[in-house]
């Protein structure tokens, strides 16, 4: 049986809950590890499994980088601390989450 469901998703809010607040109709948001699945037209979820997408982001790009960005951030701000004369190994950095890594970590390491 394949389960494929997605967990990456960003669309336009359509509609939002009577207690939400910091979330409008219209605002774009993202999405990541929806239990719901991401191969969806609409979709409802918890204001609080959202973030606001800046206009300076194409939709299609954070979807394809929410899960692995937020891995990116785990690793290099709570499961490893990358500070100043801290090195790190990043494996198959050609990939997603490995990429992000780099980026991430160099430019840490230049914030020093």
């Amino acid at each position: 049986m394949n389960l494929m469901r997605g967990v990456e998703s960003v669309g336009e809010v359509t509609a939002v809950g009577l207690r939400v607040s910091g979330i409008r109709v219209g605002d774009v948001v993202a999405c990541a590890a929806s239990s719901t699945g991401a191969y969806a037209e609409e979709q409802i979820i918890a204001a609080t499994k959202v973030v606001p997408l800046p206009p300076s982001i194409h939709p299609v790009v954070a979807a394809s980088v929410m899960l692995k960005g937020m891995t990116a951030r785990y690793l290099l701000r709570k499961c490893f601390r990358l500070g100043r004369d801290r090195s790190v190994l990043v494996h198959a950095a050609a990939g997603g989450t490995g990429s992000l890594l780099c980026q991430w970590g160099d430019s840490i390491q230049d914030s020093y």
